[in-house]
């Protein structure tokens, strides 16, 4: 899990092994929002003077790359145990 104070509200991030999903979460209530990463994403991190977070994903050997500011997939590298 990882938080973002620079966005308001200020949101938590979460993966989802098993929904194969980031999760953005209000503290302060609301909904979450959910966007699709690689299969059993199971290491978050996320650069706050950038806006992006990447997931690591086990089970698709990938890295995805997402647009905090826009909740968006921008990339996703494939076989990240090659770099």
């Amino acid at each position: 899990m990882v938080f973002d104070p620079s966005v308001t509200p200020a949101l938590f991030y979460a993966v989802s092994t098993q929904g194969n999903v980031i999760m953005a979460f209000n503290p302060d209530g609301g909904t979450p929002q959910a966007i699709k990463v690689g299969i059993n994403p199971n290491a978050i991190a996320y650069n706050f003077q950038t806006g992006t977070i990447l997931t690591v994903n086990s089970l698709s050997n990938t890295i995805s790359i997402v647009d905090s500011q826009t909740f968006t997939t921008k990339a996703t590298l494939g076989n990240w145990r090659s770099f």
